[in-house]
């Protein structure tokens, strides 16, 4: 099956965003009696890489409106735990959180920070400390562990990487820094973003990550039928179409692995990479781009 460069996308199609509320949304304080808010859970353990993670509210009874609950920040009562920092280790987005009554649930967001020169796990507490509307519940506090990014063999690989591949045509790219951020940590599943900004921007490298030899960092691999650009219209007779990862026959199932160098400073991928345009699910014989070579070499 004969191959051929697709030269450009003429327009990718605009993702618009539109806020989670509405203007007419009704912002009234719950009056009904009988509501309790607590958190879900009284503990959390995350990775000092984790990023954005977040500590739900939850309403009991039936609210008839929302409730507004405030929330401190403390330390723990254990003297053997060493204390996280707000606005060093982690950083609160807001401690003044609205549970609408239809969802009855709500989180305050937090942001962990990495520092390269901590080692222990350290603790802080979220405690609701006031709550208008609802009746604060006695499960009204979470204890959360920052825990050391070499705790998880998964996000000791996550952070920046350099990529480098060479394309079917001879094109040589090189991305000096893209984040290897993962999306879960118990399955491996992660995603290097904008992996490639020479070749689209925002274009996300979907990998996985697995237990290989004991003591060793885990592998790699890259899933085919992964969808790379979605709902791109090129225009002419192909219109909307998505970017999928494929192999050089179009099969869309299965993966590719990675090889660590002997020092596991550096990962190969030797297989050749066909990021399809794809027409409702089916391979139109053309393509976006061709990798036939990457290494990736993590910074961190």
């Amino acid at each position: 099956m004969k191959l051929f460069k697709y030269i450009s996308i003429l327009a990718v199609g605009a993702v618009a965003f539109t806020s989670c509320s509405d203007d007419n949304d009704d912002f009234s304080i719950n009056t009904a009696p009988g509501v309790g808010v607590s958190v879900e859970s009284s503990e959390m353990v995350v990775n000092e890489m984790k990023g954005i993670f977040k500590v739900p509210l939850v309403l009991t009874g039936e609210p008839n409106g929302y409730v507004r609950a405030t929330v401190k920040i403390i330390g723990t009562d254990d003297p053997s735990q060493d204390q996280a920092i707000a606005d060093n280790n982690f950083y609160v987005t807001s401690q003044t959180i609205n549970i609408p009554a239809d969802e009855k649930t709500a989180s305050v967001e937090i942001r962990t920070q990495y520092l390269e020169t901590r080692d222990p796990d350290l603790y802080f507490k979220v405690v609701i400390e006031e709550a208008q509307g609802a009746t604060i519940q006695p499960l009204n506090s979470c204890t959360i562990a920052i825990v050391d990014r070499f705790s998880s063999p998964v996000y000791s690989l996550s952070g920046p990487w350099e990529i480098h591949f060479t394309s079917y045509w001879g094109e040589e790219f090189t991305t000096t820094k893209t984040n290897l951020d993962v999306i879960n940590e118990e399955t491996g599943q992660c995603q290097f973003l904008d992996f490639c900004p020479e070749v689209s921007s925002d274009m996300n490298l979907p990998v996985i990550l697995r237990p290989g030899d004991e003591g060793r960092p885990y592998n790699m691999f890259i899933p085919l039928g992964s969808v790379f650009i979605q709902g791109a219209n090129f225009g002419g007779e192909l219109g909307i179409c998505d970017v999928t990862l494929i192999d050089m026959s179009g099969k869309q199932r299965g993966e590719y692995s990675g090889q660590w160098n002997s020092d596991y400073t550096e990962i190969t991928f030797n297989d050749d990479f066909v990021l399809g345009i794809m027409k409702d699910g089916s391979w139109t014989g053309r393509v976006y781009q061709i990798f036939t070579r990457m290494t990736l070499k993590p910074l961190l």
